[in-house]
């Protein structure tokens, strides 16, 4: 899972993971879309071009959670039910990366994908690099609240996938 209010960072190394030549450019297309995990979108909705102008052979990170970010519109959920609900403040992000190398098997080739959700939420520094999913899947910290009868109180919790 991706928290969008903290950093999160794609390692794309320089030499093709299919051909293990170094790269002139790599380039990194987001897809981002509401529905169906298996849905992904035909056209790319952020192209992330880098060039390699030292011919590095190492990694690149690229921080793609403020461009994630733009896609969520957080609403409040009113539902006044006790009850499991799911609501529109997630999406899903598909990436991968074509490389351009002197090598015609990285032509147009995508590589490194990753499919993950997405949601307007942050780490608190001590989870490192990438925050994830805590491992009772409940986002956030405590297990005693105190609530007012007359108001609404959301637990945002990560569901299985099936």
């Amino acid at each position: 899972m991706i928290k969008t209010l903290s950093s999160y960072y794609l390692s794309i190394p320089f030499n093709s993971p299919l051909t293990g030549v170094i790269c002139t450019e790599y380039t990194i297309n987001l897809y981002i879309w509401s529905g169906l995990k298996a849905s992904v979108p035909v056209t790319p909705d952020y192209t992330i071009t880098k060039k390699n102008l030292a011919t590095s052979t190492g990694t690149d990170k690229v921080n793609i959670a403020r461009l994630l970010n733009d896609y969520i519109d957080f609403t409040p959920n009113t539902s006044l039910t006790t009850s499991l609900i799911s609501h529109n403040n997630q999406k899903w992000v598909h990436s991968e990366v074509v490389y351009t190398t002197t090598n015609v098997l990285d032509l147009n080739v995508k590589q490194i994908p990753l499919t993950d959700l997405v949601v307007r939420g942050y780490g608190y520094g001590i989870e490192g690099e990438n925050p994830t999913t805590p491992t009772n899947q409940i986002h956030i910290s405590g297990l005693v609240y105190k609530v007012n009868l007359d108001t609404i109180f959301t637990i945002p919790i990560k569901l299985n996938e099936i």
